[in-house]
């Protein structure tokens, strides 16, 4: 549990999240203030993508496979197709 303002530690370069705290708005914060983000435990493919959108560092599962298959859907010009239609049609 931190307390303040988490971006001025300066000993902490990364910080791991479990995912009911990963909030689209904490992980820009910390991302905006060069840290890393490592969210955990997320197996839904709803979860991971919604991760993947907002560009975490590391994505901690037990559905290695889901998230490898989620992660190669995601990238290249489909990927970016397909994460445009998650942000228009809201799923």
């Amino acid at each position: 549990v931190g307390a303040g303002d988490l971006t001025m530690l300066s000993a902490a370069n990364a910080f791991s999240i479990q995912k009911q705290f990963a909030t689209s708005g904490l992980i820009q914060y910390l991302k905006r203030s060069g840290k890393g983000v490592y969210v955990w435990t997320v197996n839904d493919s709803a979860g991971i993508n919604r991760l993947i959108d907002a560009n975490v560092d590391a994505i901690i599962t037990n559905n290695v496979a889901l998230c490898r298959n989620l992660i190669d859907t995601n990238s290249g010009i489909l990927g970016i197709t397909n994460r445009i239609q998650r942000i228009i049609l809201g799923f």
